[in-house]
């Protein structure tokens, strides 16, 4: 849920939010995408605790905290800004036999 209500507070009022689910490379995929981008001063620390930008009230724990969930899981989360005006962030997690070594 830190995912989706940062991308929904993130993005600007009518602003597009997608999530999307897949597989690649033998692991699941979740991506969220929104309307809007993390500043570029941003970028590099986007996962680390405390971290957060342009909202009044964040404490900086949402993507910290997805990050520590993904990486729980034997995952990771990562933050896409290639596509102009919109930002994803990717969480990967191993399918259930991957994760098993099997």
């Amino acid at each position: 849920s830190n995912l989706l209500r940062n991308a929904v507070e993130s993005s600007p009022e009518g602003g597009e939010v997608t999530v999307s689910l897949g597989e690649e490379g033998g692991e699941a995929v979740v991506a969220v995408t929104n309307a809007g981008e993390v500043p570029e001063d941003v970028r590099d620390r986007f996962f680390e605790k405390y971290v957060t930008a342009g909202k009044r009230d964040g404490t900086g724990l949402g993507t910290y905290s997805v990050l520590l969930a993904a990486r729980a899981h034997g995952g990771r989360a990562e933050l896409d800004t290639a596509r102009p005006g919109f930002t994803t962030v990717r969480i990967f997690l191993p399918l259930a036999g991957e994760a098993a070594g099997s």
